[in-house]
């Protein structure tokens, strides 16, 4: 079963601004991105209102990639 999150995670084209960067997905939509996973973390439970973000990590090079649920 796949998440709406992981569903629009896949169906971003355009990953270049985000490369080297955490991102925390909600829903369809991208609610906080930085370099640092602790701040991103921060923003977005700000922003979740209790409910738990996808976040992922948009690797330099797009041969590794690291989620975390």
């Amino acid at each position: 079963m796949s998440s709406m999150e992981n569903e629009f995670l896949m169906s971003i084209k355009d990953t270049e601004q985000f490369k080297g960067k955490w991102i925390a997905i909600l829903d369809t939509e991208i609610i906080a991105q930085g370099e640092v996973l602790s701040q991103v973390y921060q923003e977005a439970t700000k922003k979740s209102g209790g409910r738990t973000p996808l976040f992922e990590h948009i690797p330099e090079k797009l041969d590794k990639q690291t989620l975390i649920l």
